[in-house]
């Protein structure tokens, strides 16, 4: 798992380095120099999806997306317990669900060109499966961890 988190952190420095510098280009080129580029919002736009799409994932890891829990505060902890499993099984179905629609959008993306760089969109929509591998990983790791300390959420 050390590996894993380790890889995903260093690709989310790598693509905010690389979406910094390519706004940066845009911004010198367009007001700087009155030459803009064509390739870099282009550029920009499908990095930030990756970029969000990895977000996600250390979110997940972290537990530090956006989460209601004036309801399940309400319940004693031995329901918490049940209600944390459901949400990671939840999870792990629309992982599922969503990585194998996914993978029928990055076959129809070898079709589709993007505009101004020599990719198909295959690349850009390549990322959702992967996402979502990880987000399976991540709850059944969870889960995991959850029985491993005797029913004690938390415990990554």
């Amino acid at each position: 798992m050390k590996i894993l988190e380790k890889i995903i952190d260093t690709i989310c420095v790598i693509m905010m380095f690389t979406l910094f510098i390519v706004i940066l280009l845009q911004i010198l080129f367009r007001y700087f120099f009155n030459m803009p580029l064509k390739w870099t919002e282009e550029l920009a736009r499908y990095v930030f999806v990756w970029v969000s799409m990895m977000g996600w994932t250390y979110g997940s890891r972290y537990d530090t997306h956006i989460q209601v829990n004036i309801f399940s505060n309400l319940f004693p902890e031995k329901i918490k317990s049940f209600v944390f499993l459901f949400i990671q099984l939840l999870s792990i179905i629309f992982s599922l669900a969503l990585g194998y629609y996914s993978i029928g959008l990055v076959k129809q993306g070898y079709v589709f060109k993007a505009t101004t760089l020599p990719i198909n969109f295959s690349l850009v929509y390549s990322i959702i499966p992967i996402v979502c591998l990880i987000l399976i990983i991540y709850a059944v790791m969870k889960i995991y961890n959850f029985i491993k300390n005797q029913g004690k959420v938390g415990g990554n």
